[in-house]
């Protein structure tokens, strides 16, 4: 499900995958439990069938499954590290947070590996046109009862007609330090795209304390399901 959904109807911790319901792997055929049955204790695992054969290295497989003792599969994984081409993520992937996005959206990744490498990531906002300088501060997208800071993960997803002289790169760090400073605010991630994040300030908040809590215990949660 994603985040902006699943955040609305339950608290969530950290270590929660938001995709984990998305089904990544092909379901297991006849053919793939004759397979089990001759190899128990064994995996069988699944390369991106859209990257060069080649080239293909470890970031390219998907993940796998583990026959058991009975012939049946008991076991799945996911690639932590998979890194998938354009045309598997069916859309374009030119940052890190944008590649931890997509994990997060299929369930490689979970909520504490997104907060932590939106805290280290670059982001843009784009100033108004009557405010160039920035001297009235952040720039809000107004709603009747909330306001919300938007920012965009990478160029691409910017609007396009975007005038470039009003774009500023700003620190993530710097973007959740306002955010969750604010009462009444919400961060917006890429309202153009049809992955935008519309994340409640609060929710952010808790979420940047379970990582504060989580690291100091050095207890990141890890990805990988």
């Amino acid at each position: 499900m994603n985040l902006s959904s699943l955040a609305k109807r339950q608290k969530l911790d950290i270590s929660i995958y938001p995709g984990a319901d998305v089904a990544v792997l092909p379901k297991p055929a006849a053919a793939d439990f004759d397979w089990a049955a001759a190899n128990p204790g064994k995996w069988q695992y699944f390369v991106d069938p859209t990257a060069d054969k080649a080239t293909a290295g470890p970031a390219n497989v998907i993940g796998g499954w583990r026959a058991d003792e009975a012939g049946g599969i008991s076991e799945t994984w996911l690639n932590p590290d998979f890194v998938p081409t354009a045309q598997y993520a069916k859309r374009e992937i030119t940052t890190g947070l944008e590649l931890v996005i997509w994990r997060m959206d299929y369930g490689f990744s979970n909520l504490g590996q997104f907060m932590d490498t939106l805290l280290r990531s670059e982001l843009i906002i784009v100033l108004p046109a009557d405010d160039p300088l920035g001297e009235r501060g952040w720039p809000l997208l107004q709603a009747p009862t909330r306001a919300a800071v938007v920012v965009y993960t990478s160029e691409g997803h910017l609007p396009n007609d975007t005038n470039p002289w009003l774009r500023r790169k700003v620190p993530g760090r710097e973007v959740l330090e306002y955010v969750c400073g604010q009462e009444h605010l919400d961060l917006v991630i890429n309202p153009e795209s049809r992955t935008i994040f519309e994340l409640q300030g609060p929710h952010l908040a808790d979420w940047w304390q379970q990582l504060r809590e989580a690291q100091r215990t050095d207890a990141t949660p890890q990805e990988g399901r």
